[in-house]
């Protein structure tokens, strides 16, 4: 009897040490269940995109509920990584904006995977140090804007050459032409971004000549410049194509071009047409567009209400490399905005349409939009609501961007709070935290038969990341954003 009492006794001393042993094992998963994850990574070269005196930069990582789970200051730092005890599969990701310490913009994106990884290498002279020219919102007026296209450093020195050109004779106030256009010469070099600054004002005009005196950066990845004139007289279009290296030239040189080494063109139009005629501005740029290298403009046009014709000029040559282009009609009043980028052929004429049916209301806490329709057949990538507030002299601007999928019927959704770390920061934010509610600024939609032009696409356009560049494909490409600001 004693020994069986015994055996029972080591029986249950060990029954409670496999408990033990089993609970401790439970207890070792459950610790590694909740190992923080990595939730982001940034890798980013060029901090001219966010350095600035008056602006600083955030990003920032979300449950899809709205929980912050870490946030980093791309002003500080462009290499960093967020970690969390988070095991979704997306995650939202916040881009902050704040400019003057009083004014913030907000950039809400979606189902973005965790672990995503935004790198963006230096690639000089390689076929991403380039992209396809982008044309965003500005929510602080809800029009379209340029985005400042990523050009590499310059490595070499400028230098300053005279242009010596046989005169053609037409300038304004001397000129045969039938438009403003025709009335002017225009020189733009590859890496411009200055479009206004391409009509030429000649520095003197004697001995059949006229001359010019601009900087040129002898590095190859910048090489390459063009001239379009009118000739008086015939009208004749003439377009100058230089594409050679001036790393043998010295500061100080003079380049003399003759009337034969241009080519004879065209002034080409395409008229615009809407069923609103609401016209605020349109402008067209042409372009060669070159793997690896900064965009070369051939040709640029802006126009006003005052006009009569809705038409825009462009020249046109067998020398003229002309692969791309891009055009802005922008409408006054609360009329649709847009915006074409293609490679493609340059058509005749383009009719503007006009989104319809989008509407944007607050219920609870919670804010239901009605996505708009556009009469077309392209495909949708994105679509993008921008909301804002006013307290005084300072402004909150909020987009939220949707995938295309996610882009047709009805979206309900709920704003994140903008976090403490800025509105703390900013004593002029903090009336943002509580107080009026969100008003509908704008909605827009873009179109492209590409990929690269989702939700997650424009962040990385945000952060200087080029997208895929299918300018180097043999296929056509086409993208296009209309814009239509909410009734206020």
């Amino acid at each position: 009897m004693r020994l069986k009492n015994e055996l029972l006794q080591w029986s249950w001393i060990v029954l409670l040490i496999a408990v033990l042993m089993s609970c401790k094992k439970e207890e070792a998963t459950t610790i590694s269940e909740v190992k923080p994850s990595v939730l982001l990574k940034i890798d980013l070269e060029n901090s001219d995109n966010f350095v600035s005196s008056n602006t600083l930069y955030y990003l920032a990582a979300y449950t899809p509920d709205g929980e912050l789970l870490g946030y980093g200051s791309l002003s500080d730092s462009l290499k960093w990584e967020l970690s969390g005890n988070y095991t979704g599969a997306t995650i939202d990701v916040l881009m902050f904006e704040v400019w003057d310490n009083s004014n913030i913009e907000v950039l809400h994106y979606t189902d973005v995977p965790i672990g995503q990884s935004f790198t963006q290498q230096n690639s000089l002279a390689s076929a991403s140090s380039e992209k396809i020219q982008q044309w965003n919102i500005n929510p602080k007026n809800g029009q379209l804007q340029q985005m400042t296209p990523t050009i590499p450093k310059q490595r070499y020195g400028n230098i300053m050459l005279t242009l010596k050109i046989e005169d053609f004779g037409n300038r304004p106030g001397n000129s045969t032409g039938t438009s403003d256009f025709e009335s002017n010469a225009y020189f733009y070099k590859r890496g411009d971004n200055c479009e206004l600054c391409g009509k030429i004002q000649w520095d003197k005009i004697e001995g059949g000549f006229t001359f010019l005196q601009k900087s040129f950066n002898t590095d190859s990845l910048y090489q390459g410049f063009v001239i379009n004139m009118v000739e008086r007289g015939s009208n004749d279009a003439y377009c100058l194509y230089f594409n050679q290296p001036l790393t043998n030239a010295n500061n100080g040189d003079t380049l003399t071009i003759n009337k034969s080494d241009f080519t004879k063109g065209l002034v080409k139009t395409i008229d615009l047409t809407s069923s609103s005629n609401n016209l605020a501005s349109m402008n067209l740029h042409t372009y060669c567009h070159q793997n690896g290298y900064p965009d070369l403009l051939l040709s640029f046009e802006e126009a006003w209400p005052t006009r009569d014709t809705r038409e825009l000029r462009y020249f046109t040559a067998d020398n003229l490399p002309l692969n791309s282009w891009h055009l802005i009609y922008n409408q006054s009043s609360f009329f649709t905005d847009y915006s074409l980028t293609s490679n493609q052929q340059i058509p005749s004429s383009i009719e503007i349409k006009e989104i319809t049916g989008e509407s944007i209301s607050k219920v609870g806490e919670q804010y239901k939009l009605t996505h708009g329709q556009i009469n077309t057949t392209s495909i949708i990538t994105r679509s993008c609501v921008n909301l804002y507030k006013i307290n005084g002299n300072n402004t909150a601007f909020y987009s939220l961007y949707f995938d295309g999928s996610k882009s047709i019927g009805t979206s309900t959704f709920k704003l994140f709070e903008i976090p403490p770390f800025i509105l703390d920061k900013y004593n002029n934010l903090v009336p943002f935290k509580s107080g009026s509610d969100w008003l509908g600024n704008s909605y827009s939609q873009t179109y492209a038969n590409i990929t690269g032009y989702g939700p997650i696409d424009d962040l990385k356009n945000k952060l200087g990341i080029d997208n895929e560049d299918p300018a180097g494909k043999s296929n056509a490409y086409k993208i296009e954003t209309y814009i239509q600001p909410f009734l206020r």
